[in-house]
């Protein structure tokens, strides 16, 4: 008897969550929207098509991670390139010092 109760209610509440969820689809491919073509080789493609079968998760999905991580690894060692003669200033010449310093 109580789930005919709340039968209308669970209805309503998973139509808006589907609907929540196309709302939320539309805006991540309205806010994607620029496109680059690269090319790759066959080894990588190879280890591209294997990793989005692993995971479940689409080839550029996996890329695009890959390329923020790879970016943001860029970005920390273009600072730390900046910043080296500064902490070498300060007697910081290895991680560890900086590690020591801060801990």
């Amino acid at each position: 008897m109580n789930a005919v109760l709340f039968q209308p209610f669970l209805n309503n509440s998973v139509v808006h969550t589907l609907k929540l969820y196309y709302i939320v689809i539309h805006l991540i491919f309205i806010l994607m929207d620029t496109t680059l073509s690269i090319r790759i080789d066959k080894d990588l493609e190879s280890l591209l098509n294997e990793a989005a079968k692993r995971t479940g998760r689409p080839k550029s999905e996996l890329v695009r991670e890959a390329l923020r991580r790879q970016l943001s690894i860029e970005s920390f060692q273009q600072i730390r390139k900046r910043i080296l003669p500064f902490a070498e200033s300060q007697g910081l010449l290895t991680d560890e010092d900086v590690w020591r310093e801060i801990s």
